[in-house]
């Protein structure tokens, strides 16, 4: 990854939600676009080329989300989830939305899972930056939440991208300023709850809690099905203009392939900028932040100088006890005659009555107020009790809930184990079978290949004995009457008996001598034939041998192949032999 002073300014993850989600407009996710179009025509801003869009995962986990009101919320976008895309459109009238699509999970989010993942999803593809940065905008949204949060069932997702500079690869779904990754255990309502938007209004049970569903959101409620989400995090990446990229986004369940998580990818957010233009720019958002923070500051000691100044002035009257300045002495008229004494005292005892009456009054309306403010205290605490109690129940039935369902969905988890376990063992033993079966055709095969070569040596070494007996043969007939066969007149019909050894298909000395003689006379006399007739009761493999070294003999000897037939030609013989062992050549002129 590129350190640097610039890129360490530049490097963020801006956080934000406008307040809470507000989907005036109802939200739809469609599934009508191929994974390639719709990186290129929803997600990809300005500045991005891609190439090489691959999808992982069954085709429902893939949508595109659109939603009119666009705030807080994104206008539009790309929804990946581990169940169904379209499973994320409210109401929440659902405390645990599933599917189980039965894909597998990604091994490089197990170690940030804690455990094996399921039903994957991941989509992929290779990009190039016009200038030196990157952006992205995304939210994380789960039905774990809140129930199953610190459990096995950590639903995770990432973004990552790999390439020049950055070895094997950096994950942008990191809460901000570390590498602590994005999951339903790290952001939840007890851990980096600024970063969490509650919209679970279910008690493990599957109740509606009144008191619960009043304080949420009645727009993400009534729209939005997940149980909660993450803020809207802004991340950015320094990268080499002009280079090739790799970008992935994977989400799956964690623990089981139950309860559904998604991540939600803000439509155009996907884009290229220059980094100091970038970097300039956040200084005057700051800035003028700054700038706001000091007028508000101002206003507030105003405020409290002006309250201040009152509460002085009402505490000097209080102080000087309300007395009305009286006039200086030379002030006062003379009056000719004295004023009534009667009608002063009178005056006098007729406003000591009042304010005898007006200080009963009060002190009888502070014994009010006391007795009043006691009341309200006492019904304030016992209704303070009564929720504590009440919540002491509601959290006992919620743990006991937690603990049949986690049992349950770890039976389930067992199960699915054991069923996989199951169907592995049979496919071993189906391959084992198949194995077997394979061993045993290769030992026939090679069987019958030894059986052939035993075969083809035994013809060979037949033919050679053949050979070396017709040489010897021929040297001797020639020796003693090399001239009696030629003179020999042509015989009308000559039948020859070879009689062989039982399985053997070696012809004897006394048949090769025959099938000599008869050769010679088929070379000289090409209007004769001869038929080979083998008779039943020997292997078809001895007679094939047979009939092949009687035919031999009588080629080497000068005859021709269209001469000599098997068990006859025009014409048949008187009588077949019956004697398995007696061959009978028959010599004729057709």
């Amino acid at each position: 990854m590129i350190e640097g002073k610039h890129w360490k300014n530049f490097s963020f993850c801006m956080i934000g939600l406008v307040g809470w989600l507000s989907l005036s407009g109802q939200m739809t996710v469609k599934q009508d676009r191929q994974p390639t179009a719709l990186v290129k025509e929803v997600l990809i801003g300005k500045g991005i080329l891609i190439d090489n869009v691959r999808f992982s995962g069954m085709i429902d986990a893939l949508g595109e989300f659109q939603n009119p009101s666009a705030q807080p919320f994104f206008s539009k976008g790309i929804v990946l989830s581990t169940g169904k895309a379209t499973d994320m459109v409210g109401p929440n009238d659902s405390p645990k939305t599933s599917t189980v699509n039965g894909s597998p999970g990604d091994k490089n989010l197990a170690p940030l899972a804690g455990g094996r993942t399921f039903d994957g999803a991941k989509l992929e593809f290779d990009f190039k930056a016009d200038k030196d940065s990157i952006t992205l905008n995304f939210i994380f949204a789960s039905e774990e939440y809140h129930d199953y949060v610190g459990s096995s069932f950590n639903d995770v997702f990432a973004i990552a991208v790999s390439g020049s500079n950055l070895g094997n690869g950096k994950n942008l779904a990191v809460l901000p300023g570390t590498t602590t990754p994005i999951t339903v255990n790290t952001v939840n309502p007890n851990q980096n709850r600024q970063f969490y938007v509650e919209n679970n209004p279910y008690t493990l049970v599957g109740r509606i809690n009144e008191s619960v569903k009043a304080s949420l959101n009645p727009s993400i409620l009534s729209q939005f099905e997940y149980d909660g989400l993450t803020k809207v995090f802004s991340v950015g990446l320094r990268v080499t203009p002009k280079q090739v990229y790799h970008f992935e986004v994977v989400v799956a369940d964690a623990g089981d392939g139950t309860v559904d998580s998604a991540v939600l990818l803000e439509g155009g957010s996907f884009r290229s900028l220059e980094q100091q233009k970038h970097a300039a720019k956040r200084l005057l958002v700051a800035e003028q932040r700054r700038q706001d923070s000091l007028a508000r500051v101002q206003l507030l000691e105003d405020s409290l100088s002006r309250a201040q100044a009152k509460a002085d002035s009402l505490r000097n009257l209080e102080d000087t006890g309300w007395e009305t300045p009286q006039p200086k002495s030379d002030t006062v008229p003379k009056i000719d005659r004295p004023l009534p004494t009667t009608s002063m005292e009178e005056l006098r005892r007729s406003n000591q009555a009042r304010l005898d009456s007006m200080a009963r009054a009060e002190k009888e309306l502070a014994t009010r107020l006391q007795d009043d403010s006691l009341r309200r205290a006492q019904l304030q605490a016992a209704q303070r009790q009564e929720r504590l109690r009440q919540d002491s129940i509601y959290k006992e039935q919620e743990r006991q809930a937690i603990q049949i369902q986690t049992e349950q969905r770890r039976q389930d988890s067992i199960a699915q184990v054991r069923i996989a376990q199951n169907k592995a063992a049979a496919e071993q033993r189906r391959q084992d079978s198949i194995s077997e079966v394979r061993i045993a055709q290769a030992k026939a095969v090679a069987e019958q290949r030894r059986q052939d070569s035993i075969s083809l040596q035994r013809v060979a070494d037949a033919k050679a004995v053949a050979e070396q007996r017709r040489q010897d043969s021929i040297n001797s007939a020639k020796a003693a009457q090399p001239k009696v066969i030629e003179t020999q007149p042509t015989p009308a019909e000559v039948k020859e008996i070879i009689l062989f050894e039982p399985t053997s298909y070696f012809v004897p000395a006394d048949g090769e001598r025959r099938m000599r003689e008869l050769g010679m006379i088929l070379k000289g006399q090409p209007e004769l034939r001869v038929g080979i007739y083998l008779p039943q009761g020997e292997t078809i493999d001895v007679l094939n041998m047979r009939y092949d070294m009687l035919r031999f003999e009588l080629l080497k000897a000068g005859a021709k192949p269209e001469q000599i037939f098997r068990n006859g030609f025009s014409f048949s013989p008187p009588a077949t032999p019956k004697n398995p062992q007696k061959v009978e050549v028959w010599l004729r002129k057709e």
